[in-house]
């Protein structure tokens, strides 16, 4: 689950904003962006930035500037506007928010971890610190599974734990319970990512995801007929790409099991007929072994049977 928003609230750029400007384009420019129109806004504080030398004014305008360029949905451009208001006026809270939202949003989520682990989240008021914690949280379940050896992951995931755990503690809420459960889970805390995910399921019966991620945490305590019917539940739930990754989890716990038409068909419905195809050829090489070791069977018996201390004999 990642959690992908264009930018930070209103009232949160409001609020760390705490200055103003007066100038020809400032008044338009805010009046834009307060109305939604960024790429009037963007116009508006470009042209105020450039025009401008006073440091004061510059402050505040690359922080408008910013905040436009990420909600405008060129987060990435964004990010240089940031790092100058950092220049500017160094520690700012909402810009450092503002940058980590901005590398995650444009799919850098290691550089949005760096930033936030820079930033004093437990100090910022609410909702600005709820929003930090699921920011970093979010970008740490992205950076977990590409990182490099277990130990290195393990301890990502468990940094995600340490955050979403603060996080649930000031909202329990679905979604938060969620992102917790996806910590443990990938900290391989597969009894705790259960329990927190059944505490996110009384809050919302008819999400698929948590029952997904109960599936996967038994089958990675090798439970795999226990396994069925969390993900049966997710499946009911689920549609479109949602239902094709519980069919491969489902085709992996029958697969596991040695189930191989379930397997073959639970893929088949995802689509990935790569593995209804290493199903199908799995399949064939367990029914010669079986029958090798049936006519080994047969051979030793035979052979048994005409020894001299065989009693027949």
């Amino acid at each position: 689950m990642n959690y992908r928003r264009s930018g930070l609230p209103v009232g949160l750029v409001c609020a760390l904003l705490g200055a103003s400007a007066s100038a020809a384009g400032w008044e338009e420019g805010v009046a834009a962006f307060t109305a939604g129109n960024y790429a009037r806004a963007i116009a508006e504080f470009q042209q105020f930035v450039d025009e401008r030398t006073d440091e004061e004014a510059l402050v505040v305008g690359y922080q408008m500037l910013a905040q436009s360029l990420l909600r405008g949905g060129r987060a990435k451009e964004s990010v240089a506007a940031f790092q100058r208001h950092l220049e500017l006026k160094p520690g700012d809270a909402g810009s450092q928010l503002g940058l980590g939202q901005a590398y995650y949003t444009s799919g850098e989520p290691a550089q949005c971890v760096a930033t936030l682990n820079d930033l004093s989240i437990g100090s910022l008021p609410e909702p600005h610190r709820n929003h930090g914690y699921r920011l970093l949280v979010s970008a740490l379940l992205v950076v977990g599974p590409g990182t490099e050896g277990t130990g290195a992951r393990t301890q990502v995931y468990l940094r995600a734990e340490e955050v979403a755990e603060r996080l649930v503690e000031s909202v329990r809420n679905y979604d938060n319970l969620v992102l917790l459960g996806q910590a443990r889970l990938g900290a391989g805390r597969y009894q705790a990512a259960i329990s927190t995910l059944r505490r996110a399921i009384k809050l919302e019966r008819n999400e698929w995801l948590p029952h997904y991620y109960i599936g996967q945490a038994l089958t990675s305590r090798g439970r795999f007929k226990k396994a069925e019917s969390p993900l049966g539940t997710a499946l009911e739930l689920a549609s479109g790409s949602d239902a094709d990754l519980v069919w491969k989890q489902l085709g992996y716990v029958f697969w596991s099991q040695g189930k191989y038409a379930e397997a073959a068909n639970a893929y088949g419905n995802a689509g990935d007929f790569e593995s209804v195809r290493r199903v199908r050829e799995g399949q064939r090489i367990a029914v010669e072994e079986q029958q090798i070791a049936e006519e080994d069977l047969r051979s030793r018996l035979k052979e048994w049977r005409g020894s001299p201390w065989h009693p027949s004999g």
